[in-house]
């Protein structure tokens, strides 16, 4: 007989893997200057670094995540970050740029492949009232990833070299395969797996084209992407390829389809799918905007402006864990419900922030504020929607939300971009006018109209005038234009965050999914109910509430190793 493992190891043998794709995410960017000067890379590939591991993901995110309910998440899982390591192996000896980037895409693939099978087998091995909990955890050590990556990343190529952070990749994804090869254990649900070919090829290809033309618009003006094709008709068509998705899927629900509508029906699921979306916007503008201020207002350098915003994840990794308990006990909506509007005031407090004269700490009240709503955040949405849906269905219910948290940043990083640049223009006018006035008559008109293009152009005060005499009030009006443009620009998180935390209002704190399809089954099991005493077992006295329970359908059977 097999030996059984508590819920808790099977989590820390995921969270490996996944610190893996998570750090990832973060550590090249301390390794571009290298690869420009060793690669010859241009500033167009090296925008690809970043953008083709995302496109990767986007690409394969929700197919991967129905892959895992067909073929078991374990199998994906090890698959992924087998292929991962491969693909760090490719980025490692990389001799072109071209190269690099084609192995980054690989490598957001093979992220795409496992990082939905955590959530599900989470939602498989943890009873409904400890989920809150273990999804804690889970953003607790990918708060911790995250941040570390830089770091992690810049004392690499410091000491070893550029290729050096890639080779990391193997010896951390020998250990994840090890470890999930062991205690993982293989839930399936006893059914013949179909795989919609048609359905995957269309999802693949409209994600990917929405992606790509939002991850290329701005950087083209929203014009031509390649020759009369713009960046708005890659997205129409993108939209297009998931329409006819929509259509093909209709016929197909009764035939294990790759998008079940029961899923997409599910009130619960899809506003918690929102508040995703609306919390990666408002996090990903909060980094934009605040890195923007503390660099180009305040004039703090690169490094110590990340250290400094780094705070809020910093404060995230300590709240998470209790969040989940708060989640475990009263449920997620309403500690989401406020979590949400904690976060709200926080950027509040960083665009009253925004002003002439104001310095890093007086940015810390909004950055301490907005980690605590961050961590509040990160456990009630994860818990709310994988309790909504069947656990048949657990797979492509997380490939969609982690869709849902990309599509969040994307659009964030494109809505407040364009809001930012539309704000700019009059604000920079507005300041220049202002202060036109200490200059004599004959440069007053001069000062000004070289500010009038200043939003879409350099920002470097000295390409805004050439008279020496003007330099400084130019900079003064740089700096209060700017910041005054930051400060409106915050509306825009702030209000999705509003409106999100009124949405989530219309969940039910408590969720009872309905699974037609067999329960699931585990390779060599006793009794289906033994889940549920490991998971009590791995928890102190102590916190057991019988209050707290989740109504839930019966428990997969418990975790083993294969």
């Amino acid at each position: 007989m097999k030996r059984t493992y508590s819920p808790w190891v099977v989590l820390s043998a995921l969270l490996t893997g996944s610190a893996l794709g998570l750090m990832d995410s973060t550590i090249t960017n301390v390794a571009v200057p290298s690869l420009i000067h060793d690669l010859g890379a241009r500033v167009d590939q090296i925008l690809w670094v970043g953008n083709g591991y995302l496109l990767g993901y986007a690409a394969l995110v929700v197919t991967a995540g129905r892959l895992g309910d067909l073929f078991g998440q374990k199998r994906m899982f090890m698959i992924g970050v087998s292929l991962f390591v491969l693909s760090s192996i490719a980025c490692a000896f990389a001799q072109s740029a071209e190269m690099f980037v084609a192995s980054r895409v690989v490598q957001g693939c093979s992220a795409a492949l496992f990082g939905p099978q955590s959530m599900a087998i989470i939602t498989h091995i943890f009873p409904p009232e400890r989920r809150g909990t273990a999804f804690g955890v889970w953003g607790s050590v990918a708060g911790i990833s995250v941040a570390a990556g830089p770091t992690l990343g810049g004392l690499t190529v410091a000491a070893f070299g550029w290729r050096w952070v890639f080779l990391i990749n193997v010896f951390i994804g020998a250990i994840a395969m090890v470890y999930a090869a062991v205690v993982v254990p293989n839930v399936n649900f006893g059914r013949r797996p179909r795989l919609d070919i048609a359905g995957s090829v269309l999802l693949s290809l409209g994600l990917f084209l929405l992606v790509y033309g939002l991850l290329e618009g701005e950087s083209h003006h929203w014009g031509p992407l390649w020759g009369p094709v713009t960046a708005p008709m890659v997205i129409v068509a993108g939209v297009c390829a998931l329409v006819a998705l929509v259509a093909l899927e209709r016929g197909r629900q009764d035939r294990e389809p790759l998008l079940p509508f029961s899923v997409l029906r599910n009130r619960n699921f899809v506003l918690t799918l929102g508040a995703t979306c609306g919390l990666a916007l408002a996090v990903s503008s909060m980094l934009f905007l605040t890195l923007l201020n503390l660099q180009m207002s305040i004039g703090m350098a690169v490094a110590v402006a990340g250290i400094t915003v780094a705070t809020a994840p910093a404060v995230s990794v300590l709240v998470s864990p209790f969040s989940g308990r708060l989640t475990d006990k009263y449920g997620g909506k309403y500690v989401l419900f406020v979590g949400m509007l904690v976060l709200a005031a926080g950027l509040v407090l960083l665009a009253s922030a925004e002003q002439i004269g104001s310095t890093w700490y007086d940015m810390l009240p909004g950055l301490l504020t907005v980690g605590i709503g961050m961590g509040v955040t990160f456990s009630p949405p994860v818990a709310m929607a994988m309790g909504s849906v069947p656990k048949s269905m657990t797979g492509v219910a997380s490939g969609c939300f982690n869709m849902a948290r990309l599509a969040g940043s994307l659009i964030g990083s494109a809505s407040v971009g364009a809001l930012l640049q539309a704000r700019l223009a009059p604000a920079l006018t507005r300041a220049a006018t202002n202060h036109a006035n200490a200059l004599p008559p004959d440069l007053r008109d001069r000062f000004i109209a070289g500010f009038a293009t200043a939003s879409t152009g350099d920002l470097q005060t000295q390409h805004l005038t050439t008279e020496p005499a003007t330099q400084t009030l130019a900079n003064l009006v740089l700096h209060e234009g700017l910041a005054d443009a930051i400060r409106w620009t915050y509306t825009l998180p702030v209000a999705v965050l509003v409106i999100g935390a009124i949405a989530v209002l219309g969940t039910h704190s408590r969720t009872k999914p309905t699974d037609p399809t067999p329960q699931p089954t585990a390779d060599d099991t006793p009794a289906a109910s033994a889940v549920s005493a490991v998971a009590q077992a791995a928890v102190p006295a102590s916190a057991h509430d019988p209050a707290s329970t989740f109504a839930s359908p019966p428990s997969p059977a418990p975790a083993k190793s294969t």
